[in-house]
């Protein structure tokens, strides 16, 4: 008996990375699989059919992510995975001694060995991984990520764009005593994940955490400062600033609460709002590369306070000011269209940079590569189907589905916008796939079932 195909997608951070997971859900279920999407970890699927794909966010060595995976092995369901932070932002020297960057924490033999597929971002992390891990390199594909699918202008109809209205859009990768966490949480998170058993590693660590901690402070002090003046000589342009998922929308609501011409939002992802940008102002944030692929100016706001902590990479891009009349002449300039050429040239450079950096869709999207590879490794002889297995799920899927519609009449929870994973809508989700209905395949039709607030099923 043929047994239904079925994948298991994590998604950690809804704003991050939730809409390119409905499109890479989409384009699987087009191809026969059975798509469960959402905050996999955080609802304790265990139930999960043995053969199945659990397709997760990161393949960190650290405990948590050990003992998942073991335990997914032991019920026979394969594992492929794709680091989220992308590795983008690593000097040439990916896997030196001592390691330069964060992304040498985030792989590693003991997780690599467990996992079936590792998918990356471009030739640029490719070629890093297989040097680094020779004995594995039949695990590791070239894929691109699907967030790279939504940053172009392919997809952009996926987006309701019906207002036309423009903004200046500021997104924040600010940190400090912006954070919605606590510093004990973070640093026992990163503890757990990358310094589990290497507590001179982790003092060393923590020292370096709190001088940026306390950098990223003072420049949260001097980035509102700024965007208060900003808003002040600009009081008819409308201002959307954008907090990361890990910032607090109450403490930038607070600080900007006399501005009447800015908006404080999480309302959205940065993709959408980058369709209806005049401009970006940035300070290193991923955001940039959506807006460098799309052909939005950018300016690269970088103080004294954070200069030693933005990121190589996307701190490179756009026009760099360094104080506040840079901010406002460059602001003035863009907005009247003086300097065109110049901004020009470093809208190319820009576009140059990131598809030097990215793979982004060209014949093929990075989505329908990492299902081509999804296939081959479904498609292995041994695999079997357990109907009690297969039917146990049903019976558990629906039992959620019914919790989740008792405990919506009764208690009719609010929305934790800070929370990392947003619940799902269907009115949100109906758009999206109306809109891939036409754009993938006009015979076969996608389609939806929400389970409950955190898990979507998709099929055909």
């Amino acid at each position: 008996m043929i047994k239904a195909k079925k994948v298991f997608i994590h998604c950690e951070i809804t704003k991050r990375e939730f809409d390119a997971k409905v499109l890479l859900s989409a384009t699987a279920a087009l191809e026969g699989f059975e798509i469960y999407l959402g905050n996999i970890l955080g609802l304790r699927l265990t139930q999960i059919p043995s053969y199945s794909i659990f397709h997760h966010k990161d393949c960190t060595p650290g405990e948590l992510n050990l003992n998942l995976f073991r335990d997914l092995k032991k019920n026979k369901i394969y594992i492929t995975c794709q680091d989220e932070e992308g590795g983008i932002e690593e000097k040439k020297k990916f896997f030196s001694k001592p390691p330069i960057g964060f992304f040498y924490y985030r792989f590693g033999k003991k997780s690599i060995k467990l996992v079936d597929a590792i998918f990356t971002w471009s030739n640029y992390d490719y070629k890093n991984l297989i040097k680094r891990f020779k004995n594995y390199k039949q695990k590791i594909f070239r894929t691109g990520n699907p967030r790279a699918d939504i940053w172009s202008r392919k997809f952009e109809n996926i987006y309701n764009l019906d207002n036309k209205k423009k903004y200046i859009i500021v997104n924040s990768h600010t940190g400090g005593i912006s954070l919605n966490k606590s510093f004990n949480e973070i640093l026992e998170t990163t503890k757990n994940a990358y310094y589990y058993n290497d507590n001179a590693g982790f003092d060393k660590f923590k020292k370096l955490w709190f001088d940026e901690y306390s950098n990223r402070t003072k420049y949260f002090y001097k980035l509102s400062s700024s965007l208060i003046k900003l808003a002040s000589k600009f009081p008819k342009q409308k201002i959307i600033f954008r907090p990361h998922p890990m910032e607090s929308l109450d403490k930038w609501k607070y600080i900007f609460r006399d501005c009447n011409n800015m908006i404080v939002s999480k309302k959205n992802t940065s993709t959408y709002w980058m369709h209806k940008a005049k401009f970006l102002i940035q300070n290193g944030c991923y955001t940039s590369i959506e807006a460098a692929n799309l052909g939005v100016d950018i300016i690269t706001f970088v103080p004294p306070e954070i200069k030693k902590h933005v990121k190589t990479f996307t701190g490179s891009l756009g026009i760099h000011c360094k104080t506040d009349n840079e901010l406002f002449s460059t602001v003035n300039e863009l907005l009247k269209n003086k300097n065109k050429l110049e901004y020009l040239k470093i809208k190319k450079r820009n576009f140059k940079l990131v598809n030097e950096r990215l793979d982004f869709p060209k014949k093929q999207s990075n989505s329908q590569k990492i299902v081509t590879v999804w296939k081959k490794i479904t498609n292995k002889s041994e695999d079997q189907y357990n109907l009690f297995q297969e039917l146990f799920f049903k019976y558990y899927i629906s039992s959620k589905k019914i919790k989740y519609k008792l405990y919506k009449f009764f208690f009719k929870p609010k929305l934790d916008i800070d929370r990392k994973f947003q619940d799902i809508t269907l009115e949100d989700v109906s758009i999206k796939i109306k809109i891939l209905n036409k754009l993938l395949d006009k015979e076969k039709k996608i389609k939806f079932e929400l389970i409950n607030n955190q898990l979507i099923k998709f099929y055909i």
